[in-house]
């Protein structure tokens, strides 16, 4: 699932509502692209003789892993503990401090929840995985009946092309985008270079790959 900050404004404002009597002031929300944290609270500090204060919230979830509706929202809600026992200035014993665990466990408890103490990768009891890789694909079969595949470097989809229309070898050749990791092995090319395949592995991955048609 792909997330916007429209996604992470309305549950903010769901959760505030349900779990946080309103009080919370909408920070900023933002979209990262992080790879070991899920989530984080940032702010700023403003120091004075007098102590200091925090300001200026935000709160961040990572894109970078494709993950679930279910992960987003026990993401965001872990953020918004920290949100809260920030803004009100609890002291607690840690960063996931006695506190925070006792907010966590009565929202799981209470509301079925499955936060945990850590939005980090390691710690996570939630399966999680990494988006899928868009890449541009040559299928390819000579007049021999071999067939051919190679990830092409889309900044030279017309030079291969070129070349491939004019090769007396080639029956035929066609375009597709891939996202199937059977590729996450293949060089991306600029040049008319292809790895050789069985017919059977030709038509498996044909069949189900998402055609691409040059303009």
């Amino acid at each position: 699932m792909r997330i916007d900050i429209n996604f992470i404004e309305s549950n903010f404002e769901k959760f505030n509502h349900d779990y946080f009597e309103d009080k919370l002031p909408k920070p900023k929300f933002a979209i990262g692209r992080a790879k070991m944290i899920l989530g984080s609270l940032n702010y700023k500090t403003k120091h004075t003789l007098f102590g200091s204060k925090r300001f200026d919230y935000t709160i961040r979830l990572s894109v970078y892993y494709d993950q679930s509706e279910w992960q987003y929202l026990n993401t965001l809600l872990h953020e918004m503990l920290h949100y809260y026992i920030s803004l009100n200035n609890i002291k607690d014993t840690s960063a996931h401090g006695k506190v925070f665990r006792s907010m966590m466990n009565n929202l799981n408890k209470k509301y079925n929840w499955e936060l945990s103490v850590s939005t980090k990768l390691q710690t996570l009891n939630i399966a999680v995985k990494r988006a899928p890789v868009e890449r541009l694909v040559l299928a390819a079969e000579s007049n021999g009946n071999d067939y051919y595949l190679s990830v092409i470097n889309p900044g030279y989809v017309r030079y291969i092309d070129n070349i491939f229309c004019k090769a007396p070898n080639i029956k035929s050749h066609k375009w597709y985008i891939a996202k199937d990791e059977y590729f996450n092995s293949f060089r991306q090319v600029r040049s008319p270079r292809a790895r050789k395949v069985s017919k059977k592995i030709y038509d498996e991955k044909v069949s189900i790959l998402e055609p691409f048609i040059l303009v």
